[in-house]
């Protein structure tokens, strides 16, 4: 008898490789914690949950796996949550309060969720390769100075 694999699971390498590729899409970062305002951050804290809590990140389905199958493995239905706000959205409570929030509610979360846009960050290697590809950049004007 075949094994089934759950998408969950460090056997399915697709899942391992969505997850990856979501993970370095969004920086390893909370997309949830990442759009609240620094009220509703402080709301949350006010909660006192285990600071490693925040430190562990899951894809987020925007579209249940359950009611959309054909969406379990497409990146763009996956979002970077850590597991507070995961659980919370999962569960129709707010990421902010941990309070029962309605259906449009809940939309609106992951329309900021999903509409949250990274800023992209050069790594100091890639803008000193910038630099020195550029017949501006002179490195000894820099040491004789």
């Amino acid at each position: 008898m075949e094994k089934k694999v759950s998408h969950r699971s460090s056997e399915d390498e697709q899942w391992q490789s969505v997850k990856k590729e979501v993970l370095e899409r969004d920086g390893c970062f909370c997309r949830c914690c990442r759009i609240m305002t620094p009220t509703e951050l402080g709301i949350r804290n006010k909660l006192n949950l285990p600071n490693y809590l925040f430190q562990i990140l899951d894809p987020a389905h925007y579209h249940s796996v359950g009611g959309h199958v054909e969406e379990t493995y497409d990146i763009d239905n996956l979002y970077t949550l850590c597991r507070p706000c995961h659980d919370a959205l999962d569960s129709y409570r707010s990421p902010v309060n941990g309070k029962p929030i309605s259906r449009d509610e809940h939309e609106q979360w992951w329309q900021r969720i999903i509409s949250y846009k990274k800023v992209e960050s050069k790594s100091i290697d890639s803008i000193l390769d910038e630099g020195l590809k550029s017949e501006k950049f002179d490195p000894n004007k820099w040491l004789d100075s």
